[in-house]
């Protein structure tokens, strides 16, 4: 979420690569927030910084970069930002904003930077959002999981991964 340290991962990767940025993928993002509607102004600036902001700095900092090279900006949404999920209000908006933006930017940087967005659903890893919801409570996790995700399973950081390189 801080611009000025992009910039300076930007220039070591400029000075490491023979000059060239072909692809970038954007993904920040933290789900943790309160149940609540309406949210308390610090919780919702920060998701909305880390979930959004966080994308928006990389294509200020990378697109002049992936326009010289024809390359690729790749955004990671949520399913949140998609559908009603159940996930902290901020969270969810501020993941839908990031498709919106990008559909958006595919147009406005076209036909020189191929720009996407994914949309995982719900993705195990170990300490993440889901480690710890199904520490607290298995049954509720499993109950979900049989009920509302297609697959009944979690996804895989693998599985996203595949896909970032497809794209």
């Amino acid at each position: 979420s801080d611009g000025s340290s992009l910039i300076k991962v930007r220039s070591e990767i400029i000075n490491n690569s023979n000059n060239q940025i072909h692809t970038v993928v954007a993904n920040v993002g933290n789900g943790k927030g309160s149940p609540e509607g309406v949210q308390v102004a610090d919780e919702w600036d920060f998701s909305w910084r880390i979930n959004f902001e966080t994308g928006q700095n990389a294509c200020r900092v990378f697109a002049e970069d992936l326009k010289k090279s024809k390359g690729s900006l790749l955004f990671i949404s949520s399913i949140a930002g998609i559908e009603n999920v159940g996930a902290p209000v901020s969270y969810s908006v501020a993941k839908s904003a990031l498709v919106s933006y990008t559909k958006m930017l595919s147009h406005k940087l076209a036909p020189e930077v191929r720009v996407n967005v994914i949309a995982p659903g719900n993705i195990w890893t170990p300490g993440g959002t889901w480690d710890l919801k199904q520490s607290e409570n298995p049954e509720s996790v499993k109950k979900m999981l049989m009920e509302k995700v297609p697959l009944q399973r979690f996804g895989k950081p693998e599985e996203v991964a595949n896909l970032i390189v497809f794209l």
